[in-house]
């Protein structure tokens, strides 16, 4: 049996080069701080040993200039004194600063004890996120790293697939990408906004099996605890696989029934048993556990080549257009290959979507089916005598809708001569006030902002209001008109409201007068007056003032 290698740390340096967040490591504040993720288990002591051994090498260009370590305390379990003890050891021996935040279960937005739920996993993935993320946002920090490896890779493989997911969920974690803005405003648990959008998740070691990880604590004497729960295939699908792909050979289908009846997801072992055989497929010349890595790296490698393409593909033919929309000549479609194609499509709809960005609402669920059909309808012009191309919507709450363009003026009626057929996607408009969808389903457009603007006004800081998940708004009471706060306060039933505007759902922000018109206190500012002409030849853009600031916050990157 060959020798385990540890992980040396010019291989460590290539991984984190990897994962270097857009514009590096530095914080928005100037302050170049990257938090660790520290259970005190084997996997993040091993990272943090790596990342404080990599830190001392200060002939080394592009690297954060500190760390700090934090711990998480879920207090569901005896173990979980013990571990919190050994991520303030672990940290204290390689001195890295460290903290620890103990989640308060049944204070709001925390729910009670989950210890005996059958969500137990979920809900306590949901409240260690809030904890991190709260960390994060005290120290002002940007980026995070997790300790995920080689072999959690495979774990979320199977599970994803055994979903139904496509190849991109097959793929597994991304060694970078985007917090993201959480589920959704209404659940503030899980809730990030725009604040998500500025700070990034980065997981290192994703390309490292579990054993070089215990090689590399055995090496370098790492002391760690480990969680018992880890190793119990009975209560959580991820701890089922892992003592399954370790126990059984995987060419010997597991029976369902044989597990016992108690196991609460024993409905998903068929599932899993088949996301296996899939994997199996990808890398038909290994076995066992090595297998099934390959698997997941090679399918991994042809999403990060199909993103790559995307982003060229967008690059190279994005047209200028309205904001919060993108716009493509329909001849470009010619150039995407099947594969590439559907990952443009996921694309464009995270970008466009009025669901939470990095949510997977926003990318219609990650339907492949659904793409795809996107895609038909898209590309049905392209074939001789087509009939006229109409718009449609599909999922995510995207318009796609087809534009004729010439060299001033775009519109969405069809004109003679004929002009280069383009299609944009947009925010679709709501379904009607009284449909019985949900908000979080069916985003409404307007909002009333009164008692968020006084509270702000009364204290003289800065409203801010994520708009649509689309435009963020800002509100600097500083400098905000007395007189306006002044007709708020004068009993009279004034309120603030954003409302959309413009045919492209665009924020307005309007002071409403019982018995008096309306007052827009300002709009959208459109960065291309170029692009406003093309789309407005007959209204002259509102100018906002200074106190107000609206910007996009979505972004059409791969992470």
């Amino acid at each position: 049996m060959s020798q385990i290698l540890a992980i040396s740390i010019g291989e460590f340096l290539q991984y984190l080069q990897k994962c270097i967040p857009p514009g590096g490591w530095r914080g928005k504040l100037g302050i170049s701080l990257k938090f660790v993720a520290n259970s005190g288990g084997p996997d993040s002591v091993c990272l943090l040993f790596l990342l404080a051994s990599i830190l001392r090498q200060r002939n080394v260009n592009g690297l954060p200039s500190s760390i700090l370590s934090v711990h998480v305390d879920h207090s569901l379990q005896a173990a979980s004194t013990r571990m919190a003890e050994q991520a303030a050891e672990s940290a204290h021996r390689l001195d890295v600063p460290h903290v620890k935040t103990k989640i308060p279960w049944s204070q709001p937005p925390f729910p009670p004890n989950p210890a005996q739920s059958a969500s137990l996993e979920r809900i306590c993935r949901d409240a260690r996120q809030n904890r991190l993320a709260h960390a994060m946002t005290t120290a002002n920090a940007s980026t995070i790293a997790f300790a995920h490896h080689a072999d959690d890779q495979v774990e979320t493989s199977i599970m994803r697939l055994s979903k139904g997911s496509s190849m991109v969920g097959a793929s597994g974690m991304r060694p970078i990408r985007r917090w993201g803005m959480g589920d959704s405003q209404d659940e503030p648990l899980t809730w990030m906004g725009e604040e998500g959008m500025d700070k990034f998740i980065v997981r290192p070691l994703l390309e490292v099996s579990k054993d070089r990880i215990l090689a590399t604590c055995e090496a370098n004497n790492l002391s760690y605890a480990t969680d018992p729960t880890n190793f119990q295939p009975d209560i959580t699908l991820r701890n089922y696989l892992r003592d399954r792909i370790k126990n059984f050979p995987l060419d010997v289908t597991v029976n369902p029934k044989g597990l016992g009846p108690s196991i609460p997801f024993m409905d998903q072992v068929e599932a899993t048993e088949e996301a296996i055989k899939t994997l199996r497929a990808v890398s038909p010349g290994t076995t066992g556990l090595p297998q099934l890595r390959n698997a997941v790296h090679l399918i991994g490698q042809k999403v990060q080549k199909l993103e790559t393409q995307v982003t060229y593909f967008l690059k190279r033919n994005l047209i200028p257009s309205p904001p919060t929309t993108l716009l493509l000549p329909l001849d470009a479609l010619k150039e995407l290959e099947d594969e590439t194609s559907i990952a443009f499509v996921r694309r464009v709809l995270r970008y466009v979507s009025p669901y939470p960005w990095g949510h997977i609402s926003a990318e219609a669920e990650g339907r492949y089916l659904v793409h795809h059909r996107i895609l038909l309808k898209l590309r049905e012009s392209l074939t001789p005598r087509s009939p006229t191309p109409k718009a449609f919507s599909m999922g995510a709450m995207v318009w796609w809708r087809p534009v004729y363009m010439s060299a001033t003026c775009m519109g969405f009626n069809k004109r003679n001569p004929p002009l280069q057929l383009a299609w944009m996607a947009q925010r679709a408009t709501p379904y009607n006030p009284g449909s019985p969808l949900p908000d979080w389903w069916n985003p409404p457009l307007e909002r009333d902002i009164t008692s968020q603007f006084t509270e702000a006004f009364s204290s003289r800081t800065t409203c801010k209001i994520l708009y649509d998940c689309r435009v963020l708004v800002e509100l600097d009471m500083a400098h905000c008109p007395l007189g306006i706060a002044e007709v708020l306060q004068s009993g009279t039933g004034s309120t603030i409201h954003l409302l959309p505007s413009t045919q492209f759902h665009l924020p307005q922000v309007l002071l409403r007068r019982p018995g008096k018109p309306d007052n827009i206190l300002a709009s959208y500012p459109w960065p291309d007056e170029n692009v406003w002409r093309m789309w407005n030849r007959k209204k002259s853009p509102i100018n906002c003032p200074s106190w107000i600031r609206m910007s996009t916050v979505r972004t059409w990157d791969p992470w």
